[in-house]
């Protein structure tokens, strides 16, 4: 009688497993969020810029009923084209305002002035690549070509911040190289807070003047740019004085 088979051993039990501790469990997440962060892409940022106001819609904006009435009658009438140069020397008569018997008119926020022949010109940051895009030419140099073309080139620039005098605001004697003066007096043309406005403007008029395709070749209106290097006011003022004699 055959011997009976020796018996199988039965498998050893496995080893239990320790449960996690909470330290464990909080390594794992912190690890899985690293990993998770350092390969997710980065956050778009949108960065909004203020838009800087254009001369446009301040005058969309612009209410002529809050100027004190001398200064609306005046400024009207630059409106309608029926200013006089009686009336554009004559100071302004608003009694009781800051302005009162000056040459120009402020407002009291510093935003807007009103030159003596009623021209508004708004106190906006001066945007240099408008500027430098226009540069309205001059085709012809006689007198009457010379004046078309001063008072397009002062109403394009006025609308980028670029102050430009006003044509017939010109006075003999008056204003130094630029031909106007900037102060608190009462025979200046501009009020003070514009002083920084005029120089800028004489520099970026000067870039515009002096390039070659600004006047007609071989126009003396190019000596005389040279002749004021650097100082675009300077020069605007000697193609006013100069204007008669290239007619």
């Amino acid at each position: 009688m055959a011997a009976p088979a020796p018996a199988v051993a039965a498998p050893a039990a496995a080893p239990a497993v320790a449960a996690p501790t909470a330290t464990n469990i909080a390594t794992a997440v912190a690890t899985a969020v690293s990993h998770a962060m350092s390969h997710a892409p980065p956050p778009t940022i949108t960065v909004t810029t203020p838009a800087t106001p254009s001369t446009t819609r301040l005058r969309m904006l612009f209410d002529p009923t809050s100027l004190p009435v001398y200064v609306r009658a005046r400024f009207q009438h630059k409106q309608d084209r029926k200013i006089l140069t009686t009336v554009i020397y004559t100071p302004f008569n608003c009694p009781r305002d800051p302005c009162h018997n000056m040459h120009y008119w402020i407002n009291p926020g510093l935003e807007k002035t009103i030159c003596a022949d009623g021209t508004i010109f708004f106190h906006i940051p001066i945007d240099e690549k408008m500027v430098m895009k226009n540069p309205i030419p001059c085709k012809k140099d006689t007198h009457a070509s010379i004046r078309r073309w001063y008072q397009t080139f002062q109403e394009t620039l006025m609308q980028y911040g670029i102050y430009v005098h006003p044509l017939w605001l010109f006075r003999k004697n008056h204003g130094s190289e630029w031909g106007f003066s900037v102060g608190d007096g009462p025979d200046d043309d501009l009020p003070m807070p514009l002083r920084m406005t005029c120089q800028q403007s004489s520099i970026l008029i000067y870039q515009l003047l002096s390039q070659s395709t600004m006047f007609p070749p071989g126009s003396p209106l190019h000596d005389i740019v040279a002749n004021c290097y650097g100082n675009g006011l300077k020069t605007l003022k000697a193609l006013q004085v100069s204007r008669r004699q290239v007619a």
